[in-house]
């Protein structure tokens, strides 16, 4: 693999990564929003029972964890994704663990302790995941000797809940592998949404690499290039597209009637004709000449060229791509080239060629038309050319006629 892929490869990742981390942190912040309104209910029922239990050091324990979600939940928009993820997982922990250690299995902490390890999958990764299970593994079987052994006894009368040593076994068995099976699924689904989002984000970068190709081909072919979202009827019109009418980047929208409005008014039935029988599949692609009012007041022929990219199930379509590409100059040239034929066409007209074999008499030299009729040669070039005629008289001629006048002497 080429350094290039591997350098893009590491972009896609660092791209997902940032992705998921931004999902994760809205996560972690309405976390611990919940958690500050669940520490509030839970503070003021501790305190509650001061009157019954009387004050017990949990409910500092209680007081402690409260003020720390409330901070954090205030001030959760300036903490960075790591101090909010870890916490969030080792408050979980914390009130798992105190919880258990107080009331014993039949506690509300077997909770925290249940979903720390799948928080951790989710936002430290697979191996701070596996550590909390072996801390919390290690930690509460601790807890379950000290209770069964007698060490630890509840604040209060709750012998009526009080387990066994099989019971605190099984319960625990069944609390590690409760936990253990959703931090193996979260695992699993995470890989997943990476692998997901890796193959999307990699399908973004090739497809926006492309597009960026496309972009600098057509900009450096000094073509205009557009693309026309058929269902919402919005166009990107490239730069050099809006640069070729004499517009900034600025000055023309991406509404549809930005070009329709500036198609000149005689070309838009030929115009539409062609686009609409390309639209309805009549035709392999879409291309048509026609005239573009400029900035400027001035009018500019264009080739238009589109070929729809997609459609729908009933075949209406869904993107049309395509190029304009300045062609006022050949057109120019066209309209020179054909007046200029014209005018040709207008003086060959005018003129009468004599072809053929043309009877002449031998002796008056008159000329026989096609209705038999002798003409003088003068009349008939003059009906058959635009030729005209002045006479005069040869030296030769001169001599004959007139012998006694000496010719060469004037």
């Amino acid at each position: 693999m080429n350094p290039d892929t591997l350098e893009q490869n590491d972009q896609i990742d660092r791209l997902v990564l940032d992705e998921a981390n931004a999902i994760r942190l809205r996560v972690a912040k309405a976390s611990f929003l919940a958690m500050s309104v669940i520490a509030i209910l839970a503070l003021t029922a501790s305190l509650y029972r001061v009157v019954d239990i009387g004050f017990q050091p949990v409910m500092v324990v209680h007081v402690i964890v409260a003020m720390f979600i409330w901070s954090v939940a205030i001030l959760r928009n300036t903490l960075s994704y790591q101090f909010l993820s870890r916490s969030l997982v080792i408050i979980h922990v914390f009130i798992g663990l105190t919880g258990i250690a107080l009331f014993g299995i039949v506690s509300g902490g077997i909770g925290y302790a249940l979903i720390s390890a799948p928080l951790a999958a989710i936002f430290c990764g697979r191996r701070e995941a596996i550590t909390i299970i072996s801390f919390l593994a290690c930690t509460t079987t601790a807890i379950g000797m000290l209770f069964v052994g007698g060490h630890l006894s509840y604040p209060f009368d709750v012998h009526e809940y009080a387990l066994t040593a099989t019971g605190w076994a099984l319960s625990l068995v069944a609390l590690f592998i409760t936990s253990s099976t959703l931090t193996a699924g979260l695992v699993i689904f995470n890989d997943g949404l990476f692998d997901t989002l890796s193959t999307s984000k990699k399908q973004e970068v090739a497809l926006q690499t492309s597009e960026m190709r496309l972009s600098l081909a057509v900009e450096g072919s000094q073509l205009g290039f557009w693309d026309w979202n058929a269902v919402t009827n919005e166009v990107y019109f490239s730069r050099s597209w809006k640069e070729m009418l004499g517009f900034s980047e600025r000055e023309i929208g991406n509404d549809l009637s930005e070009w329709d409005k500036r198609v000149h008014p005689d070309d838009k039935e030929a115009v539409y004709a062609d686009l609409n029988a390309h639209l309805e599949g009549k035709t392999p692609f879409y291309e048509n000449e026609h005239r573009m009012l400029c900035k400027d007041g001035s009018y500019k022929w264009i080739l238009d060229r589109g070929q729809v990219m997609g459609r729908t199930e009933d075949g209406k379509p869904l993107r049309v791509v395509g190029t304009h590409s300045d062609i006022t100059q050949r057109k120019d040239a066209e309209l020179k080239n054909r007046r200029l034929v014209q005018e040709l066409q207008a003086a060959l007209d005018d003129v009468q060629t004599l072809s053929g074999l043309l009877p002449i008499c031998a002796s008056c030299k008159n000329i026989r038309d096609d209705n038999g009729y002798w003409n003088k040669i003068e009349t008939y070039i003059s009906r058959h050319s635009k030729a005209d005629f002045s006479h005069g008289i040869c030296p030769d001629c001169a001599k004959k006629l007139y012998p006694d006048i000496n010719f060469d002497a004037t």
